[in-house]
């Protein structure tokens, strides 16, 4: 993570780190290791960009409830009424910085980490090389493929496709 006129930005690394951590399931304990490493700038930020993956990776109402459960939270716990409430309306910046304490961006980070996991699991099951457009969607756990992405200075332009050359399949 860098910061940049006072704001936190999250590097390919760090994007690429979240991605891979959700890959085949969330690893909690991975994204708790992580967040112990972070100032509470820093963790507001990863907070909000985890909430903007989840978004961005399609949101339904037995994925939201599903992720609920599965990160150990009643569905009509108050905390997480509030932050599915912000999560659908894009408002995850004001929702990360209304959090007053660390421990409870480490609860909402959990929430939103299961929410983000539950969503790409979905849309990653139905993604193949050939239709499949997206960086992300890599096999980030091959560190051959980590660092082709991190020389790549058009990374964005590649996908599951660009899997296969690197890996000699």
């Amino acid at each position: 993570m860098k910061l940049r006129n006072g704001q936190v930005l999250l590097e390919l690394s760090d994007l690429i780190r979240l991605n891979a951590l959700v890959r085949g399931g969330v690893d909690w304990d991975g994204f708790e290791a992580w967040n112990s490493e972070l100032t509470e700038q820093e963790s507001r930020a990863l907070l909000v960009e985890v909430l903007y993956c989840a978004s961005q990776a399609g949101l339904s109402e037995g994925v939201v409830e599903d992720a609920t459960r599965c990160a150990g939270f009643a569905e009509d716990d108050a905390f997480v009424l509030d932050a599915n409430v912000h999560l659908r309306s894009g408002a995850w910046s004001e929702w990360a910085d209304r959090l007053s304490e660390g421990v409870q961006i480490l609860r909402g980070l959990r929430w939103s980490v299961h929410v983000f996991g539950a969503a790409e699991a979905q849309v990653l099951a139905g993604e193949t090389p050939e239709s499949c457009n997206h960086w992300w969607h890599r096999d980030l756990l091959d560190e051959r493929v980590v660092a082709a992405l991190l020389r790549d200075p058009q990374f964005w332009k590649t996908s599951m496709r660009d899997d296969a050359a690197i890996k000699g399949a």
